[in-house]
């Protein structure tokens, strides 16, 4: 079945499926992918036990611009090498193609279209500050459970609405319902997307060794001539 994410006003019960299956949901610009988008992937497996993860490159972003360097085509090729190796990922190509489509409307079409999936939306703490920000909330405190990965001690609200939930009621599936959320500290590159492209701009070009360690090894080249080269850019529509 092909999946494609639109507006949908209905409103579905809150019931929890009787066979949930727990998938988590990494959505992002991917502007250009990292190793650290790798890892906090890595991590959902391995602190939440998650056996499906379905990874969604954003086509047109809601909350933030795009660089207009890489086309479409090329950052969905360099997500799926991103995380090639990885058995428990999809690379969703859904919303590549589209405008921009919010967070809220992925979530209302997957509770409407898979019923017995229930979201786990992954993001790193930058998001989470910004929630109460995105179109459509609180809603999402209805449709998903969210997994937020962070450094060290760094301040992690927690509002109203949510509930907090610790690693070890996590473990315990009975217990797991919409509307909650678990805060896992991880060490996780400080790395981004921002970083990278500031990183190309602002060292001497040609350096070979510039990205060694940052993006999947070897797309370090590619991604280096395609966000160095200020003569060229993608318009998006």
């Amino acid at each position: 079945m092909k999946f494609v994410p639109e507006r949908v006003e209905h409103v579905r019960s809150d019931e929890e499926p009787l066979n949930p299956q727990y998938v988590g949901i990494f959505g992002g610009t991917f502007d250009p992918p990292h190793l650290g988008h790798r890892r906090l992937v890595e991590l959902a497996v391995e602190y939440l036990g998650l056996e499906k993860i379905w990874v969604i490159p954003a086509g047109i972003p809601v909350h933030r611009e795009l660089s207009g360097k890489a086309s479409v085509e090329q950052r969905l090729a360099w997500v799926e090498r991103t995380f090639e190796g990885l058995p428990q990922v999809e690379v969703k190509s859904w919303e590549i193609q589209q405008k921009a489509v919010p967070a809220i409307d992925t979530l209302r079409r997957l509770n409407q279209d898979m019923p017995t999936i229930v979201p786990v939306w992954l993001m790193g703490l930058d998001a989470w500050l910004h929630i109460q920000g995105w179109i459509g909330y609180p809603e999402h405190q209805q449709r998903c459970l969210v997994a937020v990965f962070k450094r060290g001690d760094g301040d992690c609200p927690l509002y109203a609405g949510w509930q907090a939930s610790s690693r070890q009621q996590w473990a315990e599936v009975s217990l797991r319902n919409k509307g909650q959320v678990v805060f896992v500290d991880v060490d996780i590159p400080e790395v981004s997307s921002t970083d990278i492209r500031s990183r190309i701009l602002t060292i001497q070009q040609g350096s070979s060794q510039l990205l060694k360690g940052l993006v999947c090894p070897g797309m370090e080249s590619q991604i280096q001539a395609v966000y160095e080269n200020k003569e060229t850019g993608v318009k998006y529509e």
